[in-house]
């Protein structure tokens, strides 16, 4: 909870959040999409912009709508699970 803080700190817990969400697209940029370390920059910037879509076409998901969509993860990962 941020709601706590203000001026500095406030500033550095966002910033750690945003170093943290950089670190984790990087990551998935470099072992998920195998085009080479070159293409790095465009890669994450792809994989920043579906997050942001992602991020606010559910920003408004009604809360009856989320049983389906775990019904939906679970039964992908199980087949993920399957597939190996």
């Amino acid at each position: 909870m941020v709601l706590e803080y203000s001026g500095f700190y406030l500033v550095l817990i966002t910033l750690a959040s945003c170093i943290k969400q950089l670190v984790l697209i990087v990551l998935f940029a470099l072992l998920f999409l195998p085009w080479g370390s070159s293409l790095l920059v465009l890669k994450v910037l792809t994989a920043a912009v579906l997050l942001a879509m992602a991020e606010t076409s559910t920003n408004k998901l009604r809360l009856f709508k989320v049983p389906g969509f775990l019904a939906v993860s679970c039964i992908l990962s199980l087949l993920s699970i399957v597939a190996f």
